[in-house]
């Protein structure tokens, strides 16, 4: 069965840091917990999530979620998969920015009106 939709990394950053994200620059990220939402359409779900949950020395650095994963204290504690044949992600961001502590402006939402598509938990993991 081939899945288009979208999903969630829930993301821990075990200590403080800054790390250059792209284009957006250097960017100081607090520890704790991160829920970053993106999609993939076109039945590329589950392929787009396996890409993400590889070592970093297994794929090209093309996406802001990209930078912050190469980083050394930072894992992905769990993925969520919404299936859905239409582009959910921004209303997802949405919902998940009012549950959330803090955004990272700018983060993975370069092509949509979003602020952000990465959202700070502080030491609560979300949807536990």
């Amino acid at each position: 069965m081939i899945f288009s939709g979208s999903y969630l990394l829930i993301i821990f950053i075990s200590k403080q840091k800054r790390i250059q994200i792209g284009k957006l620059g250097l960017i100081k990220f607090g520890s704790g917990y991160y829920c970053y939402v993106g999609s993939a359409l076109k039945g590329k779900l589950i392929n787009r999530v396996k890409r993400h949950l590889a070592p970093p020395s297994l794929k090209k650095i093309h996406w802001h979620i990209d930078y912050l994963l190469t980083s050394f204290d930072i894992s992905i504690i769990k993925s969520i998969l919404i299936t859905s044949l239409i582009r959910e992600e921004c209303i997802i961001a949405q919902t998940i920015k009012k549950l959330s502590k803090d955004e990272v402006l700018g983060f993975g939402s370069s092509d949509c009106n979003c602020n952000s598509h990465l959202f700070y938990f502080g030491d609560k993991e979300p949807f536990n």
